[in-house]
This record gives structure tokens, sequence and C-alpha cells, in this order.
């Protein structure tokens, strides 16, 4: 937040706008790969059935930490007297330390829940409280880390404790490398097809075709015994 408060978050947004927080983003992102090592160490101390429901919730409390990281976005909202504070373009010009008329002029209300789009720039300011991946806010990834361990522990209970197969899941899982590079090609091999006001139907049927090329590759290579590993 520190590196972010003095120049790392306007050099993301900055032109070129970087992702994930820039070079720097590995401060914050460090936060689901460790929770990901103590989910590990969780499972061999305590077995699958115990540790999956341990994963679960603490994956719950680690999703409740990140929302509740995100609460002083709401500073940032355009309404009334807040909306004279200034800003530049769509960007707050004190996006990471909110200044004390945001906090005077606050009204009390909560963020949006997690996973519910939240107002535009016109109505709200972009900061680093949001939960951004381009800005990679420590809010984001705690929330992804734990959103994370929750379907972690849901497949362990699944698949370790009740013994069934994965299936889709499994062959994507198996060659998660390969599947993670396939998919910028299929989204680029898809996106010319559809634009931001695409009905149901195209949209439904481009999620298919994505879905189905970067299926169908993970499927052909685990066929074939091919993984990819680092």
């Amino acid at each position: 937040m520190v590196l972010s408060g003095w120049f790392n978050f306007a050099w993301v947004h900055a032109s070129p706008r970087g992702i994930d927080g820039g070079p720097l983003g590995f401060l914050t992102w460090v936060i689901p790969a460790v929770l990901g090592t103590l989910a590990y160490d969780e499972l061999s101390i305590s077995g699958a059935s115990r540790g999956a429901r341990r994963i679960f919730l603490a994956g719950l409390l680690v999703m409740l930490a990140g929302w509740v990281l995100s609460f002083p976005t709401v500073l940032y909202d355009v309404s009334g007297d807040s909306g004279l504070l200034a800003s530049v373009g769509d960007y707050a010009a004190d996006p990471v330390w909110p200044r004390a008329e945001r906090w005077r002029l606050w009204d009390g209300r909560l963020p949006e829940p997690p996973l519910v789009p939240p107002p535009g720039p016109a109505e709200r300011k972009l900061n680093y409280w949001m939960m951004s991946q381009r800005a990679g806010s420590v809010s984001y990834t705690t929330f992804a880390g734990g959103l994370s361990l929750v379907l972690f522990a849901g497949f362990v209970w699944v698949c370790d404790v009740r013994g069934r197969s994965a299936g889709v899941p499994g062959t994507l899982g198996a060659n998660s490398l390969a599947a993670y590079l396939l998919h910028d090609v299929a989204a680029r091999l898809v996106a010319p097809w559809l634009q931001r006001d695409s009905g149901l139907v195209p949209v439904l049927t481009g999620w298919l075709i994505f879905a189905g090329l970067v299926y169908g590759c993970c499927r052909l290579l685990q066929w074939k015994r091919w993984y990819l590993r680092v």
C-alpha cells in the first residue's frame, strides 16, 4: 500500500496501462500463494476430510477479510458534497490514502458484496481499495485467495473424500498451464465475433466455442499423456 500510494498505483494506470499490479504486483499476489502452501500443510496434517472442512471455513474468513479491506472504496462515491473533491478523470486524486474530508463526508454506506459489479467512474472514482485486478489491490488478492480456498476445499471433498471423478475439471487441472496458455488464444479467436452489447445467444455460443477449444486441446494432450510443467 505504501508503494502504491507513493507511485505504483499511478504508474500501473498510466498509459500504457499495466495489469496485476505491475512489476510490484507480487507483493500482494503472494497472499494467495501463501494461502495455498498453508492449505497443503493443513491437508498433510489433518487429512482430506477434516482438512477440507477447516480449509473451507478458513476460506470464508479470508473472503470476509478481503471484503472488509474494500470498505474505504465507498469514500470515493461521487454524491453530494463528496463529488466536489478533486479527481483526475476517472481516478481520484487521492486514490490510496483518502483525505480527511472523505471520512467526514462518509454517509455510513457499505461497499457492494463481492462479485457484484461496482458503480462506474461517474458514480465512484477509481481507487486502490476497490477489488481491482489491474491494481492488484490487497482487497482483491485477499478475497481471491479466500475464494480459491473455498473452491479447493470443495474439490478435495468431492474427489478425495467422496471418491468422485473430477471429469472436465480434472482434464483442465491435469494440464492447467496448457489451459492457461490456450485460453488466451481461444479468446482472441472468439472475441471478433462478440460485442459488449451482444445478446444472450451469441454470448453463450461464443462461450461454448471458447470452452470447447480449450477443453478439446487439453483432452488431446491428456490422451497423449503430454503435460506442461514448470
